[in-house]
């Protein structure tokens, strides 16, 4: 859009997407845990395996560098969707902030439907902190007062990425925030988006 950076920062301006502070957490060694081949598949554009996000789910520091990032985020009375690598890996980071006194739904593909929800009427209502998603929140959830999203779960995909995102980037004029914040773990030496505008050069370097 001629005057804009891009079309995101247009629609921004305009209201129809919220401001989007985006807050990463860098974490060391973590694409370790990966051979030689399968970081040559994440180069050439392919996403990441079950596989290799279980591993990563698996990580006992990077847990803890993610639960104390969502503790912060959750204190601050911010309403935040995580988005984790496994349902193995909702379920224990659901069971930490459990422990920590945090009001948490977990919504995967295992969840009843009644208790799926009824933990999103809670988060709507105000009487659950934050929602922990595993394959199930990307599309078809409404929560526009969303204020934070935490995304553990790396990806290639340029689409998985913005849905991700949008739960979160509904602007004032459709009865969203203004602002919001996204919190994305940027793993070493693993391909990672940073912005969604960011998204829009992401792949230049591979044409």
């Amino acid at each position: 859009v001629e005057g804009f950076a891009s079309p995101i920062h247009f629609l921004q301006v305009e209201g129809y997407l919220s401001h989007v502070e985006y807050k990463p957490l860098k974490l060391e060694n973590s694409g370790d845990l990966f051979s030689a081949e399968e970081l040559g598949l994440l180069d050439l554009g392919e996403d990441f395996t079950p596989s290799m996000l279980k591993r990563l789910g698996e990580d006992t520091k990077r847990n803890l560098q993610i639960v104390l990032r969502t503790l912060e985020v959750i204190e601050r009375g911010l309403p935040a969707i995580l988005f984790a690598c496994s349902v193995a890996h909702a379920e224990a980071l659901t069971a930490l902030l459990a422990y920590k006194g945090k009001k948490v739904g977990l919504i995967t593909g295992n969840t009843p439907g009644v208790l799926r929800a009824s933990y999103i009427e809670g988060y709507k209502s105000g009487e659950i902190d934050i929602l922990i998603n595993f394959g199930v929140l990307t599309t078809g959830f409404d929560a526009p007062k969303t204020k934070a999203v935490i995304i553990t779960r790396p990806t290639t995909s340029l689409s998985l990425y913005s849905q991700m995102v949008g739960r979160a980037t509904r602007g004032p004029k459709v009865n969203g925030t203004d602002r919001c914040e996204v919190h994305t773990v940027i793993d070493s030496h693993l391909p990672a988006f940073t912005s969604i505008a960011d998204s829009f050069t992401h792949w230049d370097s591979h044409f």
